[in-house]
């Protein structure tokens, strides 16, 4: 499912949090929002065990984000939702949802008896910098020009990641969003993001606005 990838072991210990454990992983060119749910093609035989394995042992798995085919510190600990579809070929699609986050402490390939990897993680209570007023205001003003998005518009004002998720953002964006750092520099990334949005919305809009016109 993806290259080969560099990557380092161990915790940083000013970051780590409430516990450890050892679960498989699933490393992509993805960065996933708590909360965020997102759909899944599994074609290779080690991913198709994992499913399985995650089916039918109720576990969790990680998402570490491969970021020009280096392994970050941080990814997205998923939870599978449901299999929505079976080929002919047994490939399959399914949708799984970040639960939370986690800080990467080894990396082993295979895990022991397993065909995919997996490793020793760190899982991190998630903390989200409280909404300032000002991203709320452009939360608002975007969500104004996205009637078709459905969310409880009171519900995601208070919720950094809720807001988040209603954009389609970069990755690397997103990964700056969930490692821990800077609640600051986070609001300010989700304030910038919402501007541009909002642009490219107006923008949108007056163009066809035009056309219709003409």
């Amino acid at each position: 499912m993806c290259k080969r990838v560099s990557h380092s072991t161990g915790f940083n210990k000013t970051d780590m949090t409430t516990q450890s454990r050892i679960i498989p992983f699933f490393p992509l060119p993805l960065a996933v929002l708590p909360g965020e749910v997102i759909p899944l093609h599994i074609f290779e035989g080690r991913y198709k065990q994992l499913i399985q394995d995650c089916r039918s042992q109720s576990l969790q798995f990680g998402i570490p984000f491969v970021q020009n085919e280096k392994l970050e510190h941080y990814g997205g600990l998923m939870q599978l939702e449901r299999i929505k579809r079976v080929y002919r070929n047994e490939t399959l699609d399914v949708e799984v949802t970040c639960t939370g986050i986690f800080e990467l402490g080894d990396f082993r390939d295979p895990l022991p008896g397993k065909e995919y990897s997996g490793g020793e993680v760190g899982v991190i209570a998630v903390d989200p910098p409280r909404p300032s007023a000002s991203l709320q205001a452009l939360f608002f003003e975007y969500m104004e020009l996205s009637p078709s998005t459905k969310v409880d518009l009171t519900e995601a004002a208070t919720d950094f990641y809720a807001m988040a998720r209603t954009l389609s953002l970069d990755h690397a964006v997103k990964y700056e969003l969930i490692r821990p750092g800077n609640e600051v520099a986070k609001l300010i990334t989700l304030e910038n993001e919402f501007k541009l949005a909002t642009q490219i919305k107006k923008q949108a809009a007056l163009i066809s606005n035009k056309f219709h016109l003409n």
